[in-house]
């Protein structure tokens, strides 16, 4: 179940969601990363986020995977917005 977003924080999410794919290359490049064992993702479904959200889970592996270029906060700001995290290339 998804919590509403506002606009602002849909956007947001898009944004970074769309970030996320363009750092791995492509939305195959992100569904390959994404998927193990019998946990897969396509691309189909990965595009489909764009319009439905990331799933929380999802959006916690794609901040691992980007090694913090995209943090979970952006991807899910109606659920980790109250973290406090540092963008890695925000790090000095």
């Amino acid at each position: 179940m998804y919590h509403i977003m506002s606009p602002e924080q849909q956007e947001r999410a898009l944004n970074e969601m769309l970030r996320a794919v363009r750092l791995l290359g492509s939305y195959k490049a992100l569904a390959d990363a994404l998927s193990q064992g019998h946990d897969s993702v396509t691309p189909a479904g990965v595009h489909k986020w764009t319009i439905t959200g990331v799933p929380p889970r999802r959006a916690v592996q794609i901040e691992a995977i980007t090694d913090g270029a995209v943090l979970r906060q952006e991807l899910r700001p109606d659920l980790y917005d109250n973290l406090r995290s540092v963008r890695r290339d925000d790090r000095t």
